[in-house]
């Protein structure tokens, strides 16, 4: 039984890879190929990581005495909301690209643009990495 949810886990954490080189592509054909912005989507996608198993640890560490099932249950919860951005990062990013694009003020290449595309990346993609580093320690426990 056991090793069956090992290798659930493991097909998790590739399908977690590849949605981290799909989300790059889509980021890079929204708001361009350049190397900060490939540097700004992959650091979204660590620190999501990074914050999603530190605050579920610590959760976790609270929570001991509870029933053995809830970590079994926001696992699933977790992934569920990793599955749900397969339906909405698509969309923001789009519409990330509408909104900079009628700003036609912003250069690019400058630091202005970075800056308002990496915030659109950070809060279309954070919450779908914290659940991506919550599966963790939730498979720990």
């Amino acid at each position: 039984m056991m090793a069956w949810f090992f290798i659930f886990f493991f097909v998790s954490g590739f399908c977690s890879l590849v949605y981290q080189v799909v989300w790059l592509r889509l980021a890079m054909a929204a708001f361009g190929v350049t190397t900060p912005f490939v540097s700004i989507v992959l650091s979204v996608f660590m620190a999501g990581l990074a914050l999603g198993s530190w605050g579920v640890g610590r959760l976790g560490r609270r929570l001991e005495g509870a029933e053995p099932r809830w970590p079994l249950r926001l696992y699933a919860l977790a992934e569920a909301g990793i599955g749900l951005s397969a339906l909405t990062v698509p969309h923001a990013f789009a519409w990330g690209r509408s909104v900079l694009a009628a700003r036609s003020g912003v250069a690019w290449d400058s630091a202005t643009y970075y800056l308002a595309s990496g915030a659109w990346v950070a809060l279309a993609l954070l919450p779908f990495c914290v659940a991506m580093g919550a599966t963790f320690p939730l498979v720990v426990r």
